[in-house]
């Protein structure tokens, strides 16, 4: 692999790596929700899927104001401690291109040893916070609100599959 590509591939990560983790964590509910729509039976198993969910959240009190400023507080947290390694990772790259940069080589196998832990490490941040997110939406009345209303909509579309196929 040239350095030039080498050097362009990292670049590309590194300015990719904020704007694709905030679309996973934006699109991945409505991602889900479109697929299941692809079909009845995925449908109707989202719908028991969204719906145990909000049995399960209905059953525990709301939060007071106070019980959600910590819960935020505790994940910006764990977004900032999640944070850390992506920017050791970003470090150790450019480091490594500086150091090729320099007239030395580093073997290419580790260029995409890098780039391998640096797109599970992007994966395994935005799945974690989409957790935490979902986790503190859910204590308040607006998130549960939200959830209703998504499963009335996968409702409304099943009712629309259901006429459409007899």
């Amino acid at each position: 692999m040239s350095r030039e590509w080498t050097i362009g591939l990292w670049i590309a990560a590194l300015i990719l790596a904020f704007p694709i983790s905030i679309a996973a964590n934006v699109f991945t509910p409505r991602i889900l929700n479109w697929w299941s729509a692809r079909s009845i039976a995925s449908l109707k198993g989202r719908i028991a899927k969204l719906e145990s969910n909000l049995a399960a959240v209905q059953a525990i009190p709301t939060w007071s104001s106070f019980e959600h400023c910590v819960m935020y507080a505790l994940e910006r947290i764990a977004w900032l401690i999640m944070s850390i390694g992506t920017l050791i990772i970003g470090l150790v790259i450019i480091l490594s291109v500086w150091y090729e940069s320099a007239g030395r080589t580093i073997p290419d196998f580790i260029f995409l040893l890098l780039f391998a832990l640096t797109s599970v490490k992007m994966v395994m941040h935005a799945l974690a916070y989409n957790s935490l997110s979902q986790t503190i939406s859910m204590g308040t009345e607006k998130g549960r609100a939200d959830l209703l209303a998504a499963i009335t909509k996968l409702k409304a579309t099943l009712t629309a599959k259901d006429s459409a196929s007899r």
